[in-house]
């Protein structure tokens, strides 16, 4: 059959041909071999920016900017000299950076000859930008992302939709919780025409409509008029307007509607509807997740905040235990300290009335005087540890400051060191002074002072054994601002770990160790407390290899308009005092 024939039998025409032409989607051109036009449809026409009769019979050349051409031609010599089809990408950079995709192929005669190019394009611009944006999200950490981040991202993607598609408004609806009615997520408009968080009300079958169908409405529907009572006050809608409805659904549920509103029914078009239906399934899915990661959020929020209620009673519960664990070590360890002293008094005692009383039983005055010294340390140690609680329990309790006053505070220190001296020689051990200056004037208390000095000393007489020595240092740092103490002695050295906790209040280290005296373990807590009651801190030196040495210091400061007060101890109170704090001292 041949072509004339085959003509007489078709049942369209040439112009029913270029009537399809002319409503696809796309740019369609047909060229001649010197790549003239011999046919351009109208959306064609007006992408050049020309009417079709002052296009046809020229070319790209004539019509087109220099850059465009190149692209062009180069693609039209492939098409007509390898005689087969070509597709590719165009960005064109203008003022509005235009990006194209386009087709072009051959069209041949019977002996396979080109006879002309053809082709057809479409600007993807707007498409590329919003697959960009959705790419960005999908491939950001999620939970790097703050949801304002996810909004003005999905707010990126409608307004270049809106572009595309040439419509006066794009608004983004979300179902509630409750699924009775869509709130305003994001209006991304030319003219606004919804009131800022705007709240649609409609029943269980329009959803179910909006589910199943993508639907055009009538400006003055029913459905339409739920839309309406949200619009800005005395917005005019026309009769020409036109307005569509996508469904959001993700797992075969209505998550959302986009809502789109032209104003005018030339500007309307169905076109881009398949675009905006793939655009509406990857959305659902975006928010979707959005809203999986708040509930994660919000319920790693709550969990966090148990967890953290629950460390938070863990801690109160392991310190009320460690308080009664420490209140348990204390009674025990007082009801020694108390029982020991008066257990060797009641037996002296006993001792010396049986030996009164009952004349088979002679004692010499030497092993009299030897008992009674045993009761009077006794006594001593009863009244020191006495003395003891009683001054942490009012520090403890504010229940009384320390006065200060302005002293010579190396003359006080001195004075207590030399109080000792006779004592510390008694027990064949040697105390050491020495200091960089001799007068230095500090607002002090003078009997804090004396405790904090014979606590350290006697402390240190406790782990010291025969020939031992304590050496005391002072030293000044005037920069600072500072009076440094440095009390050292040459027995067992203390771990890091006792170090911690050797200024806990009733607490003893080393209680392995075989030392000739006993503790409450109540005085470094005592001397703790009175050198920070002046200001000062107090630590154990854990950097020397052999021996203990403690180090305090107290700040240099004076109390203004008052006098420099003079601190002496009377010889039977050095005797009293030292009695009394190396009472426990009892045996070398």
């Amino acid at each position: 059959m041949n072509r004339e024939s085959q003509d007489n039998q078709r049942l369209y025409t040439i112009e029913d041909l270029e009537c399809i032409l002319e409503h696809i989607p796309y740019e369609v051109w047909i060229k001649d071999k010197e790549g003239k036009y011999v046919y351009i449809n109208t959306r064609g026409a007006n992408k050049i920016g020309l009417d079709k009769k002052d296009i046809i019979g020229k070319s790209d050349n004539e019509i087109r900017s220099r850059e465009f051409c190149d692209k062009c031609n180069e693609a039209d010599k492939i098409v007509l000299e390898e005689k087969r089809e070509l597709f590719y990408e165009h960005e064109y950079y203008s003022d509005k950076d235009e990006f194209y995709r386009v087709y072009k192929f051959p069209i041949k005669d019977e002996n396979e000859n080109v006879r002309f190019i053809s082709g057809f394009s479409s600007e993807y611009s707007y498409c590329k930008k919003i697959n960009e944006e959705l790419e960005n999200i999908f491939i950001s950490n999620m939970e790097e992302l703050e949801d304002i981040e996810y909004t003005q991202s999905i707010n990126k993607i409608l307004k270049n939709l809106g572009y595309m598609i040439k419509s006066t408004s794009i608004n983004l609806f979300l179902v509630d919780k409750n699924g009775k009615n869509l709130n305003n997520y994001l209006s991304c408009n030319k003219n606004n025409i919804f009131c800022k968080n705007t709240k649609i009300d409609i029943g269980y079958d329009t959803f179910s409509r909006l589910y199943k169908n993508k639907l055009e409405i009538n400006v003055e529907s029913s459905l339409n008029h739920c839309f309406k009572e949200g619009y800005i006050p005395n917005y005019e809608i026309y009769p020409e307007s036109k307005l569509k409805l996508f469904p959001l659904e993700y797992k075969e549920q209505l998550i959302g509607v986009m809502y789109i509103y032209y104003d005018k029914e030339i500007k309307y078009t169905n076109t881009y509807d398949g675009i905006i239906n793939d655009l509406c399934n990857q959305l659902s899915v975006l928010i979707a997740n959005i809203e999986y990661k708040n509930k994660l959020r919000h319920r790693l929020s709550k969990f966090e905040e148990e967890a953290k209620y629950l460390q938070n009673q863990n801690e109160k519960l392991e310190e009320a235990i460690g308080a009664e664990m420490i209140k348990v070590d204390f009674l025990e360890n007082m009801s020694h300290e108390f029982r020991t002293p008066i257990n060797i008094i009641l037996m002296t005692s006993k001792l010396l009335i049986s030996s009164m009383e009952d004349n088979e039983i002679n004692l010499d005055k030497e092993k009299i005087i030897k008992y009674l010294k045993t009761l009077k340390q006794n006594g001593y140690r009863i009244l020191r540890l006495v003395n003891n609680i009683l001054e942490t329990t009012k520090l403890d309790n504010m229940y009384e400051e320390l006065r200060m006053s302005n002293h010579n505070i190396i003359n006080i220190i001195e004075d207590i060191v030399l109080s000792t001296a006779d004592y510390i020689k008694e027990k064949n051990k040697t105390i050491i002074f020495d200091t960089e200056e001799e007068e230095l004037i500090l607002a002090c208390n003078p009997e804090a002072i004396e405790k904090i000095i014979l606590n350290l000393i006697s402390n240190s007489l406790k782990f010291t054994g025969k020939n031992g020595e304590i050496k005391i240092d002072v030293k000044v740092n005037h920069n600072e601002k500072k009076l440094f103490v440095h009390l050292k002695n040459n027995g067992p050295t203390i771990s890091d770990e006792d170090s911690k906790k050797i200024f806990d209040r009733f607490v003893q280290v080393d209680n392995h160790l075989r030392r000739g005296s006993e503790g409450s373990g109540i005085g470094l807590y005592l001397v703790k407390c009175l050198v920070e009651k002046h200001g000062g801190e107090i630590w154990l030196n854990t950097d020397i290899n052999i021996g203990v040495e403690f180090i305090f210091y107290i700040p240099i400061q004076t109390i203004e308009d008052e006098n420099i007060m003079i601190y002496s101890i009377e010889d039977n109170s050095k005797i009293e005092k030292c009695n009394i704090e190396f009472s426990d001292v009892y045996s070398v």
